[in-house]
């Protein structure tokens, strides 16, 4: 491995340099806007903010108890990407938390694209096949629709290679050294998050049907690699297994459109519409330049275990009924036999099962690249060609605005303000299952500038318990349910309902301790006509504004 350590090194600093341009206006913000700050990123901010110095601020028990949430019941954080969050809230003790969590989104394709590159390595020993290996890899659209969600747990996808690395070792009569490998893969899918643990098991386990350890020393410490990942995974999540029944959120479920393996990402600007699909509906594309070296390298020796690999990540990524658009075909598929495994019946999401695949295309790409590239400067041409068009084919439209993480002057006269109570951000929606609507997110963000405490929250679970008082509550039982107030104005049989929550709304509010309650009136997430229901229902029980911002309106309780 001497041999590649200059190639590696230039191979990150162009990794480094394509994160650094993907993430550049929220790196240069000095930590005043965040990545994805209006979804999950806001969740990470927040955790990385209040374990590092938040829960002290509140006076909370300890860092797992989210005094500031859904208050004053609060509610207990669970473990849900531990390294992420172990590693941000280490970040965030010498750094702003935002600035943290940018650079960590970073980090999550540079280490995504150097495991790939020594997997590559290790397979063709060619280091223009592992630089293109790497960046297909790292600019999967896998990993860019995670990172653009803000699933930051799910971006560190470097475990998957590390750990068909490992298997290729064992089978080459390698045994410690691919235990070792598989063993830290393995270990390190765990404590990302449980999608990666699923994801790097389906690719050992693919790779191994083809290619299988052999003799006893090859077994032995297979299953020792196998046994420490077991042990590492009931130690972390136990915790979160045990409290899974009184427990809440997360209650959508996506699965993999068969049609975008055939249309470019969502944001691009050429990609074809896909009705009512969501974000993780469409993460089939896999590049074109990616799928012809794979095909080539398909045809070569050692390929049939990365072929498993990528061809179980695709079958499994599908879910458990065929799903061509947006709507369910009924069609049985293998991952309704998988779904009935214990714990896989809790992975909501199949449609993550794209990094399995993306893992498996990028070696093989790696192979083929490797087969057919000419020797010198000309394969570097080629090799810097086969970038460029994936480039071209994965990041056009993909960079979004970060999110500003102090909300403004109303925000920051909240934030000056003495009474003590929450402030309840709408519009907002409770679900049947007790989910929030994703909107709830970013309130969070913005908690970390003005330290004020949330009626609501939207952590990856919550107590069933935490939403009490939104569900008992007069008048903030339907701010949390928007879909309810058109019908109280509409509805004659309704008058008295809508004459008590104006004569009694806003003391139900206060006793619930809410202070403040903001509307964003630009909203994306509900319907214009219902923020505007929103507001007329505010409008009629707590008055004209406090502030009014003209996007925001802040309504102030005596």
């Amino acid at each position: 491995m001497r041999r590649a350590a200059a190639p590696f090194a230039a191979a990150l600093a162009a990794y480094a340099a394509c994160a650094f341009w993907l993430h550049a206006e929220a790196l240069l913000s000095h930590g005043t806007s965040a990545v994805a700050g209006g979804r999950a990123g806001a969740v990470f901010v927040w955790e990385f903010w209040w374990r590092a110095e938040g829960w002290r601020l509140f006076g909370a028990a300890g860092p797992d108890a989210a005094t500031a949430l859904f208050f004053p019941a609060g509610t207990v954080l669970v473990p849900h990407a531990p390294l992420a969050v172990a590693v941000g809230t280490s970040l965030a003790r010498l750094m702003p938390a935002v600035t943290a969590h940018v650079l960590l989104h970073a980090a999550a394709f540079v280490t995504s694209g150097g495991a790939m590159w020594l997997l590559a390595w290790r397979l063709t020993s060619s280091a223009p096949a592992a630089f293109v290996s790497g960046w297909v890899f790292m600019l999967s659209e896998y990993a860019l629709t995670q990172q653009r969600l803000g699933h930051l747990g799910e971006s560190f996808a470097a475990a998957i290679p590390v750990a068909v690395w490992g298997v290729i070792e064992l089978t080459a009569g390698r045994a410690r050294r691919g235990a070792v490998l598989l063993g830290l893969g393995l270990l390190c899918a765990v404590a990302t998050t449980p999608y990666l643990a699923f994801a790097a098991a389906v690719a050992v386990i693919a790779a191994g049907c083809v290619r299988r350890p052999s003799g006893r020393d090859a077994w032995t410490w297979t299953v020792l690699a196998f046994a420490a990942a077991a042990l590492a995974a009931a130690a972390i999540y136990s915790p979160l297994a045990q409290r899974l029944p009184g427990l809440s959120g997360g209650s959508d479920r996506y699965s993999l459109a068969a049609l975008s393996f055939i249309n470019l990402p969502a944001w691009h600007p050429w990609s074809s519409p896909m009705p009512a699909a969501m974000p993780e509906n469409r993460m089939g594309w896999l590049g074109l330049g990616a799928i012809a070296l794979a095909v080539v390298g398909g045809r070569r020796a050692g390929a049939g275990a990365l072929a498993a690999v990528a061809a179980a990540g695709a079958v499994l990524a599908l879910g458990p009924r065929l799903t061509v658009g947006s709507a369910s075909s009924g069609v049985p598929l293998p991952y309704a036999l998988v779904e009935a495994l214990p714990l896989v019946s809790s992975m909501r999401v199949p449609a993550r099962l794209m990094s399995t695949a993306a893992a498996g295309i990028a070696a093989l790409a790696a192979l083929g690249f490797a087969a057919v590239a000419p020797a010198g400067r000309r394969g570097w041409a080629l090799a810097l060609a086969v970038a460029a068009l994936h480039a071209a084919e994965m990041l056009p439209g993909w960079r979004e605005r970060p999110l500003p993480v102090d909300g403004g002057p109303a925000y920051r006269a909240m934030a000056e303000d003495p009474a003590p109570g929450s402030l309840l951000e709408l519009p907002v929606g409770i679900g049947p299952e007790g989910d929030l609507s994703v909107n709830a997110q970013a309130p969070m963000l913005r908690q970390t500038a003005h330290h004020r405490p949330l009626a609501l929250g939207r952590p990856p679970r919550h107590d069933v318990a935490a939403l009490r008082a939104a569900l008992s509550t007069n008048l903030l039982y339907e701010l949390t349910h928007p879909v309810l107030i058109g019908p109280l104005y509409a509805d004659p049989a309704l008058a008295g309902r809508l004459a008590n929550l104006k004569s009694g709304g806003p003391a139900a509010l206060a006793s619930a301790g809410v202070r403040f309650a903001a509307l964003h009136r630009d909203d994306p997430v509900f319907p214009p006509a219902m923020t505007r229901d929103t507001e007329r229902l505010l409008m009629d029980t707590l008055g004209e504004p406090w502030r009014d911002e003209g996007t925001v309106a802040v309504w102030r309780l005596p």
